[in-house]
């Protein structure tokens, strides 16, 4: 690629429906960082930089489709992958929802020992649910409950039970917050 600091800002197209702009935006005198800029009258638009990131704001709503072509037959067809080599990535819906539908999910914490952790949080009800057999299975496990455990069931019990100090969870209950729930059950779960 060629030298971009020999190389002057040129406008691609200016007009009432776009702006595609080719190196800095502003006045020669301040660089801006930006390899290309596209801008729609809606206020969308897309900007590269220099440094490889890419800045994308779409007003309105973004779909994708994708594998209209793909190999059903194939297993593992991918059809769709996003793949960050260092960071980190963040869904956010601050005033909407997330919702993810497949023929089946999985999740996995790869991260060495601390860091492969899984935590689901939330502030209201939490609902696990599922037509067939829920199991769970861990090295050890500790269930911790502010106000009542119910179990509806036929139980079997292999092994012995062992009665433990009440942790002081109803504090919690009244004065509720993660970092209190979190310092509770890694207290009281050892």
């Amino acid at each position: 690629m060629a030298d971009t600091k020999t190389i002057p800002p040129y406008q691609i197209a200016d007009n009432p429906h776009a702006l595609i702009h080719c190196g800095p935006v502003f006045k020669e005198s301040l660089d801006d960082e930006r390899d290309l800029t596209v801008a729609t009258s809606s206020g969308s638009g897309t900007v590269f930089y220099k440094d490889g990131r890419k800045v994308e704001i779409i007003e309105g709503a973004s779909h994708e489709n994708v594998g209209h072509n793909s190999d059903t037959q194939k297993k593992d067809a991918v059809a769709k992958a996003i793949v960050a080599r260092h960071g980190d990535i963040h869904l956010v819906a601050e005033q909407g929802d997330v919702c993810i539908k497949a023929k089946n999910i999985y999740f996995e914490a790869m991260g060495d020992s601390p860091n492969g952790t899984f935590q689901i949080l939330s502030n209201g009800p939490m609902t696990i649910a599922c037509q067939q057999h829920l199991k769970c299975a861990a090295g050890a496990m500790c269930v911790v409950s502010a106000k009542s455990l119910d179990i509806n069931a036929q139980v079997n019990i292999a092994g012995g039970l062992t009665k433990m100090k009440d942790p002081d969870l109803f504090s919690l209950a009244s004065n509720f917050s993660w970092a209190a729930l979190m310092k509770a059950i890694t207290t009281k779960c050892k």
